[in-house]
């Protein structure tokens, strides 16, 4: 009688290529969630899943390795980098905002 491998066992590397996977797992490979997964999916992004049913789309594990690959190789866009400085910038006017609102309180105490 065979044994079930642990989940633990890593995928061979001659499996990879056939390897399917579902959105989910798809999604935690890059740390996004499954929304914007499929967000990506639709728009083309993404790759496109290999297999899809009526209840079942999976994605060829190697296409998803491949995608996250170039994605964190990929130079962010200009669009992106300015958002990262605006939402930065926002942030420390929050908080010099909120530590001269502490500072005022506590000379009135």
């Amino acid at each position: 009688m065979l044994k079930p491998l642990p989940r633990e066992t890593p995928l061979p590397p001659a499996l990879a290529e056939v390897a399917l996977v579902n959105a989910a797992e798809a999604a935690a490979v890059g740390s996004v969630g499954l929304t914007w997964w499929h967000r990506a999916v639709r728009a083309g992004i993404a790759p496109q899943p290999a297999m899809r049913t009526s209840r079942c789309v999976r994605w060829k594990m190697e296409d998803v390795r491949r995608f996250w690959l170039a994605q964190t190789e990929a130079p962010q866009s200009d669009v992106s980098q300015r958002k990262a400085k605006h939402a930065s910038a926002v942030h420390y006017a929050r908080r010099r905002a909120a530590q001269a609102a502490q500072a005022a309180t506590a000379v009135e105490v």
